[in-house]
């Protein structure tokens, strides 16, 4: 999600949501802990005000495009050492680790960071966000550890959002499946565990390319060329706000639902519930979700957060083949058993839904121009809808089913992992 973009009637821009500790609605700002971020690559052309840019909080602050330029101004094919001059770090294993990262994500994901002037990873950021500002992602690094020393550096708290949903009737789930079962495992940051490079590479790819969908809606590819460079990168946002993917793919398919947004809203804004709204089963909950345009039910906080999940769910079937699934579920406490929890309406690969599969493929090929993505989109298979529990959902015979044992829901399933 975006943490802030600020309305200012010059360019007539929507008020955004804001990270934030706490709050109604969602939209007080809070303090990520980043002041003790530092350049992770010294010889960096950009060491002595790379810092310094990417902790700027109000528009007043904000870089030139000249002090700190996008790297899509600086190189047409970003290379991974490219991007490792725009890192900053709490710890230095994070850029260690996040550079291993980039040498395993498909070479498709590279050229999407020409939106962006700096990658911050600090140990007090939760969840991850994009932030106009700066023009900058701030990534969770509990996405990028390896050993127990390096979990341990990392900030326990809890995400803000974490008991929005608690008044109403139902849950939403989701997560990354393959084959019939979860793409990629779950770890923990209070236990000993530890886990290789591998192991990180789609979960930690997820909230890459939700983030970079952001940095790239506000900032699309071909925008680089004419921008002023005695502009700070907040302006220049937003001087070519008619230009936000965004903004045309809701002039031309925007998402209908009011009962979905009025959902959204309590669920990942804080907003006070309505009668309507917690009075809604969670059957309810999907019978006006399927008959509308979203992959994810996190899509109606916002446009911006509509196609993120758009993009996001498009890239991680079309770079990794692992299917969104999302489903609406009976309430329980948040550390059930899995099969306590009754889908009651759920889905699997939502993008290949003909409402959902168009919206996906006008913003994907938007944001990403250098792949052709008309054969993807042309083949992918039908939506699958699912019933029974969360451990072992009613799916298409062709696939095994969840394991069946005996196990807690995963903190994840319930918990988008990105503002």
């Amino acid at each position: 999600m975006i943490r802030t973009l600020k309305t200012y009637s010059f360019f007539a821009i929507i008020l955004l949501l804001q990270a934030c500790s706490g709050g109604s609605g969602g939209n007080s700002s809070g303090d990520n802990g980043i002041s003790d971020i530092k350049i992770y690559n010294s010889n960096s052309p950009f060491a002595a005000v790379l810092s310094d840019c990417a902790k700027a909080d109000t528009p007043s602050n904000s870089c030139t495009l000249e002090t700190l330029p996008l790297i899509g101004q600086e190189t047409n094919t970003p290379t991974i050492d490219d991007i490792m001059e725009r890192v900053t770090v709490s710890h230095e294993w994070m850029g260690l680790r996040f550079e291993q990262l980039l040498g395993q994500l498909p070479s498709e994901v590279l050229p999407l960071f020409k939106a962006v002037t700096a990658i911050v990873i600090d140990a007090d950021i939760r969840p991850s966000y994009y932030d106009t500002i700066a023009a900058a992602i701030y990534l969770d690094p509990s996405y990028l550890w390896l050993s127990v020393a390096e979990k341990r550096t990392i900030n326990l708290k809890e995400d803000y959002r974490s008991n929005f949903d608690d008044p109403l009737a139902f849950r939403s789930f989701s997560r990354y499946v393959q084959n019939g079962d979860y793409a990629y495992d779950y770890w923990s940051l209070t236990d000993e565990s530890t886990r290789n490079i591998s192991d990180i590479k789609l979960s930690a790819s997820r909230v890459l390319l939700h983030e970079l969908a952001h940095a790239n809606d506000f900032m699309p590819p071909g925008s680089y060329i004419n921008l002023d460079s005695n502009q700070s990168v907040y302006h220049a946002i937003g001087a070519i706000s008619n230009d936000w993917i965004s903004s045309r793919l809701y002039a031309l398919n925007p998402l209908q639902s009011s009962t979905m947004f009025s959902l959204a809203d309590v669920m990942y804004r804080g907003y006070t519930p309505t009668q309507a709204d917690l009075q809604i089963s969670a059957s309810q909950v999907g019978e006006a979700f399927e008959t509308d345009g979203a992959s994810d039910d996190y899509g109606y906080t916002t446009q911006y957060e509509d196609i993120a999940m758009l993009f996001e769910s498009s890239m991680m079937k079309y770079l990794y083949d692992v299917d969104h699934e999302i489903g609406f579920v009976t309430t329980l406490p948040y550390d059930g058993w899995c099969y306590d929890y009754q889908i009651r309406w759920g889905a699997i690969g939502r993008i290949g839904d003909l409402n959902v599969k168009d919206r996906a493929q006008l913003i994907s090929s938007e944001i990403s121009t250098d792949m052709n993505l008309s054969a993807f989109f042309d083949t992918l298979e039908d939506v699958t809808g699912t019933s029974g529990n969360w451990c072992t959902p009613a799916q298409r015979s062709s696939v095994s089913a969840l394991s069946t044992k005996k196990k807690h829901l995963r903190r994840e399933d319930f918990h988008r992992p990105y503002l």
